[in-house]
């Protein structure tokens, strides 16, 4: 049943169609907390609308409004409680991992645990093709890495130790209250470590170290100061679409040659860009093994010339992280593009993968 369902014999028909289809929940069959944008015309009946929400799921215990865009150092947004309880704070589980936070006070979002899972594949991934070839880089029949892939997801966390005791070192930039790195150390065994600047994240992100029996590195502070501290890493993970591209220089500083950085950017949608017909089959030799698991979406045009802000295309934002890795005295390739999420007409969220030499 759907929320209009549920107020149809109290609205008319006209604010029937301003009700939201959707609303954005994080917590567990316990306690959530629900996420709604109201539009203008319907402030009058958000009170209504918030109790139609929380009679329906009954774990629903608050309803917030959204106030504002995410901004500031912080990556948060302005939220007013419509209804319910003003202890937001609600555990929430992904991936098999609890995460306990407050969405008032820190950046999470429920839409990102497709990527999460991602990266961990890419990772666990590179794991198999390490000890398929011996640690060399080599291009992997087809045939065989997504047997060996498919083998590898079907075993048991005993079974496939052997090959996760050979730890990644994964540096989690911007990393909130450590969903990324948690579960990436969960999945594949990885050292990983996690910067973030926001002190009530860092609380939320030890206790969550804790509640997961994780080791994750937690570092209080700004990347652009404390990533002086970290070299040769095999991955970094840069989840600050708005401004990851300000990062390049911290993140050629801390991967070893060889290395790869998933950087995630907002994009204008374009017609298959420079950049994917710069990923030849050399490009992709580090990847071949992820095929079978994680689909490449193609880039395709939108329909529409949007000029709207400052958002770059993808052809200037790959072209931008090759001269910045440059300016460092280092190379890279791109290796591969995600479409991750749709953020606005004509806009994606993207994750550019790129290998430092």
């Amino acid at each position: 049943m759907t929320l209009k369902d549920l107020l149809r014999n109290q609205l008319n028909e006209k604010e029937l169609d301003s009700v939201p289809s959707a609303f954005e929940i994080i917590g567990s069959k316990e306690k959530a907390v629900a996420i709604v944008e109201i539009p203008d015309s319907m402030k009058k009946r958000k009170k209504l609308i918030a109790n139609a929400i929380m009679a329906h799921h009954k774990n629903i215990k608050s309803v917030l409004e959204k106030k504002s865009a995410r901004g500031g150092i912080f990556r948060t947004r302005k939220y007013r409680l419509i209804a319910g309880d003003k202890n937001t704070i609600v555990m929430h589980k992904e991936s098999g991992c609890l995460f306990k936070l407050d969405i008032r006070k820190v950046y999470f979002s429920p839409r990102e645990g497709t990527e999460r899972l991602r990266i961990a594949d890419i990772i666990m991934a590179e794991l198999l093709e390490d000890k398929l070839t011996g640690g060399k880089t080599t291009e992997l029949r087809n045939s065989e890495t997504i047997d060996k892939t498919a083998e590898l997801q079907s075993k048991s966390e005993h079974e496939t130790r052997d090959i996760t005791e050979h730890k990644k070192k994964v540096l989690v930039f911007f990393a909130g209250i450590g969903a990324f790195p948690i579960i990436i150390e969960k999945k594949t065994g990885a050292q990983t470590t996690g910067i973030e600047i926001n002190p009530v994240a860092i609380k939320f992100f030890r206790e969550n170290n804790r509640l997961n029996k994780a080791n994750a590195l937690i570092i209080k502070g700004d990347v652009k100061k404390a990533y002086k501290t970290f070299k040769d890493y095999d991955h970094v993970i840069m989840p600050l679409p708005e401004s990851s591209m300000k990062f390049i220089k911290q993140t050629a500083h801390c991967l070893k040659k060889g290395g790869i950085c998933h950087l995630y950017c907002f994009a204008k949608d374009n017609k298959t860009t420079k950049s994917l017909r710069r990923t030849t089959q050399n490009d992709l030799t580090r990847m071949t093994i992820l095929q079978s698991r994680i689909a490449i979406d193609s880039i395709t045009k939108s329909g529409t010339d949007l000029a709207r802000g400052k958002i770059p295309d993808l052809d200037s934002i790959t072209t931008n992280i090759m001269k910045d890795i440059e300016n460092t005295g280092r190379k890279c390739s791109i290796i591969h593009i995600q479409k991750v999420l749709p953020w606005g007409p004509g806009i994606y969220k993207y994750r550019i993968d790129f290998i430092v030499s």
